[in-house]
Order: structure tokens, then sequence, then C-alpha cells
């Protein structure tokens, strides 16, 4: 992308000459993975067809840290976000399809008059078979009450573990003084491993499997409050049974019913939701149970594919097409 946002930071000499390689073949399609990806296919090699999965719309990720922070890093922030969004018009008009996770998501970018064909909507989905709470699993020796999962390097993820023990976990162990709560996963941040072992919490750092505590845990605590498209970490614990409190913004793009999900925005009510799911195993099994029908109705990876299907046909389509005009 002309626009000089991250993208540059991403680019790989190694993993372009690799790819220019790949790109000198044949090809039916190229499929990029995010606006950080597409500038390795932005030259058109000949390949029939170039689609884009932006998934989110990173430019307003940005917008959000710089709302949430001080000078000068909030400056950085909005220039990046200015820089990546226009490097994201640029992408989804040279793209023969692109995509978003959500139809929010999607809107954003369709508002732009800039954008010269309509983003598509691709929606995440969940192996269900995989994600299964009936599986077998090794037991883990101490399973926590509760959890939160996720890459503890990654900043909505560090804002939302400390927003959570800062805000609502005091409240909750007011309530159930013996309960316990685990960050599961990889590169926590100095901020978070600092909480480690204190008032029952745990900091466990990279996990081979992310299952089994899921499994083994009464709820799972999903209190983003910087959040775009579709958060895997939801459906996932959905998928496995496990109830799930979330703020909206950890909720928002998903297709839910009242009684799938528990939705809390302030610290105080969510702490009630929390607590009072801690003492419930009656409910707990009920949202448990609505969750996981949840994501085999609407989120098993067929149904999802088959959009990604219909959009390849009709870039390809319209390449032949193009291709049969200009030879007349």
């Amino acid at each position: 992308a002309s626009a000089r946002c991250r993208a540059p930071w991403l680019t790989n000499r190694r993993s372009r000459r690799w790819i220019d390689a790949v790109r000198a073949r044949p090809l039916t399609a190229e499929i990029a993975y995010s606006s950080t990806m597409a500038p390795y296919i932005a030259r058109s090699r000949g390949a029939r067809a170039r689609l884009v999965d932006f998934v989110d719309a990173d430019s307003e990720k940005f917008a959000a840290y710089a709302a949430r922070s001080r000078d000068p890093l909030a400056r950085l922030y909005k220039r990046e976000a200015r820089l990546l969004g226009q490097a994201e018009t640029e992408i989804a008009n040279w793209a023969d399809s692109a995509f978003a996770i959500t139809d929010a998501e999607a809107a954003l970018f369709n508002a732009r008059a800039e954008i010269c064909r309509p983003v598509r909507v691709w929606e995440n989905g969940v192996d269900a078979a995989h994600f299964d709470p009936a599986a077998p699993f090794a037991a883990i020796r101490d399973p926590a009450d509760i959890v939160f999962t996720g890459v503890m390097d990654y900043r909505p993820n560090v804002d939302a573990v400390l927003f959570f023990l800062d805000e609502v976990w005091p409240r909750v162990r007011k309530a159930a003084p013996d309960a316990n709560f685990a960050v599961v996963g990889a590169r926590p941040s100095s901020a978070i491993r600092k909480r480690d072992g204190i008032d029952g919490v745990r900091v466990t750092g990279r996990v081979a499997c992310v299952r089994p505590w899921l499994k083994q845990a009464k709820l799972a605590v999903a209190p983003l409050r910087i959040a775009r498209g579709l958060q895997n970490k939801v459906l996932e614990a959905m998928a496995m049974a496990t109830p799930v409190v979330a703020t909206p913004a950890a909720a928002a793009g998903l297709r839910l019913g009242a009684d799938d999900i528990l939705v809390r925005e302030d610290p105080a009510s969510m702490a009630d939701a929390v607590a009072a799911l801690l003492h419930d195993g009656h409910r707990r099994a009920a949202l448990g149970a609505a969750a996981r029908l949840r994501v085999l109705n609407d989120y098993g990876w067929a149904d999802q594919l088959a959009r990604f299907d219909a959009a390849l046909d009709d870039a390809l389509a319209s390449s032949a097409s193009s291709a049969r005009a200009s030879a007349a």
C-alpha cells in the first residue's frame, strides 16, 4: 500500500522473494489475510483473482488506541489510524473481492466514499468437533474457577485483564472469597505477570491447549473494552459449553440469543453476574448448553466457507468475462 502506515514493518525480504517466486506460476487465485499482508499481492502478476480478508477494520482499532492514550502516543495512533484507513481503501479498490468479519465491520469500510466496490462479509467459524466438551482431555491438576484466554502481549487483551483485575475482581472476591482466576495465554506482559499469585490470580503463560482450561472452568470472561470484529475467545468458550460473561465490545458482531452469554458493561454488574454464576451450577449448565447450540447452528465452518466460495466464484467469473471482452 502506498500509505506509509505499519504495513512496511511487516514486510520481509525473504518472504517477498518466496511469494514472488510462487506468484510467477500460473495461479487461479491469490488470497491475502489482513491489510498488512495484502501489499505482497498488490502488484498484479496474472492471477485470475486477488482476494483480501481484512478481518477487522484495523484503522478503527488504532483510533480506539488514540482515544485511550495521552500525547504523544495519542497523536501517533491517530496518524496510524488515518494512514491505515487510506491503505485499507486502496486495497479494497484493487482487490477483486475483499471481506470483513462482521456486518458492522463491513459497514465501516463501505461508508467510505472512496470505496469502489462493496466489502463483503466472511465471518469466522469454530471447529466444534475440536472444541467439544465431550472430547477426552488430560485433566488440569489445579483448574481455575474463571478463565480469560488470549495472547497476553496484545494490547486489547492486556487492557481487558487489567480492567477486570482492578475493577471487577475485588468485587467478585468479596462475594466469593475462595474464587480463583487464571489468565491463560502466551507472552504475558510485565503488568500481567506482576499479578500472578495475588488474590487468587494465576498467570499461566503459554499452554499446550486452552480446551482443558475452558472445560474445567466454571465460566470464562471477556471483559474487552477495545475490540474489533468477532472474538474467537468467546466463540471457543461457547463451543466448549463454558458460560461467558462479556462486555458489549466483546459481544459485538456475534449473533446471539438473550440466554447464550451474559453481557454486562459496568464493573459492578459484571462482578454480580460472575459471582452469581459461581454459586449457581444449574444456571451455568443452561448457559453453556445454549452457547454450544448457538455455535453448532450458526458458526460452523461449512456455512462460513460457503460465503467465501461464492465470492471466489464471482471473482473468477468476472475475470473470465473481462478476458473474453479483451480478446474480442
